[in-house]
C-alpha cells in the first residue's frame, strides 16, 4: 500500500487581484488569486457561477475578455479537498447610453428655446452640443455663444437659445455624450422659428374736437405672418384725452377703429 502525503489546499484570500478592474470593451484582463494554494498543483480552478458548476479553466491566473460586466469565481481543488471560492468582478465600461433625447421646439422670433439630453454611464460624462444648418446633412460643434441664436450651456446636458430670428428656422440640434470609452449621439431636434407678425400702418387718422364720442379708422396694409390680434397702448397725453388702451382684440380687416 502506497500512502501519498499530500498537502492540504489553502483557499485564496478574500480578494482577487485584477489587472485594472474596469475596462472598455473589448479588452482582456488577467485575474490572479491573492494568496491560496492547491496542495497538489499550486493552481486554481475558475468558474463562471457562484455554485462552481460551470468551469472555465484551471490555472494560477485567468485571462478574460468580457463584453459586459462579468463575475468570475476561483477556488483550489485537489483529490483530497476543495476550498471556498472567491469572486472577481471585471467591470466593462460602455459608451454612454442616452435615456432621454432632445425634443423639437417652436418659438416666435426673439423668444428663448432650450433642448435637453440625459444619459447614463458608469463613469463621468461630458456633453457637446452640435448644430446643423443644412437639415441634418452635417453637424458642427457649438464652441461659442454666437449671435443668432445666442447659446448658453452648450457643454452641459441643457442648452438654451436666445435672440433667435428667422435665420435659425429649421436649425437642428443634437448632443454628443462621451466618456472614456466612447461617445453616443442623441437624436436631433429641430428649432422652428415663427416670424413675428407685422403691419404697415397708414397715415394718422384725424377727428374733430367735439364734446361727443367719435370714431376714427387707422388703416393698415401688408400684413405679414397672418396677424389676427392686436393691442394698443397710448402714451400719457393720448390717455388723458380719453383714449382707451386695447389688449388682445380681434384684428379687423383693413382698418383698426379708434374711439
Amino acid at each position: 500500500i502506497v500512502v501519498n502525503n499530500l498537502r492540504d489546499s489553502i483557499a485564496p484570500a478574500t480578494a482577487v487581484s485584477i489587472q485594472n478592474d474596469s475596462t472598455c470593451a473589448p479588452a482582456s484582463k488577467i485575474l490572479t488569486p491573492v494568496g491560496g494554494t492547491s496542495g497538489e498543483t499550486g493552481a486554481g480552478k475558475w468558474y463562471s457561477n457562484a455554485a462552481c458548476t460551470a468551469a472555465i479553466d484551471t490555472g494560477r491566473t485567468l485571462e478574460v475578455t468580457p463584453a459586459i460586466t462579468t463575475d468570475y469565481w476561483v477556488r483550489a481543488e485537489t483529490s483530497c479537498d476543495t476550498t471556498l471560492a472567491y469572486k472577481a468582478t471585471v467591470t466593462v465600461i460602455q459608451p454612454p447610453v442616452v435615456t432621454s433625447n432632445p425634443v423639437s421646439d417652436t418659438i416666435c422670433e426673439q423668444q428663448d428655446a432650450s433642448f435637453a439630453v440625459t444619459a447614463t454611464s458608469l463613469v463621468d460624462i461630458s456633453y457637446q452640443w452640435q448644430v446643423s444648418t443644412n437639415s441634418g446633412a452635417t453637424f458642427t460643434d457649438i464652441t461659442s455663444a454666437g449671435a443668432d441664436p445666442i447659446y448658453a450651456g452648450y457643454t452641459t446636458g441643457l442648452i438654451t437659445l436666445s435672440n433667435s430670428t428667422q435665420t435659425a428656422n429649421g436649425y437642428m440640434y443634437r448632443c454628443v455624450v462621451s466618456n472614456v470609452c466612447g461617445s453616443t449621439n442623441s437624436n436631433a431636434a429641430t428649432l422652428k422659428v415663427n416670424t413675428l407678425p407685422t403691419l404697415t400702418m397708414g397715415s394718422n387718422p384725424a377727428v374733430c374736437e367735439a364734446g361727443f364720442a367719435q370714431v376714427a379708422n387707422l388703416a393698415y396694409t401688408n400684413p405679414v405672418a397672418a396677424p389676427d390680434r392686436y393691442s394698443i397702448t397710448w402714451n400719457l397725453a393720448a390717455g388723458s384725452s380719453g383714449l382707451q388702451n386695447v389688449t388682445d382684440a380681434i384684428l379687423p380687416a383693413g382698418n383698426i377703429p379708434i374711439s
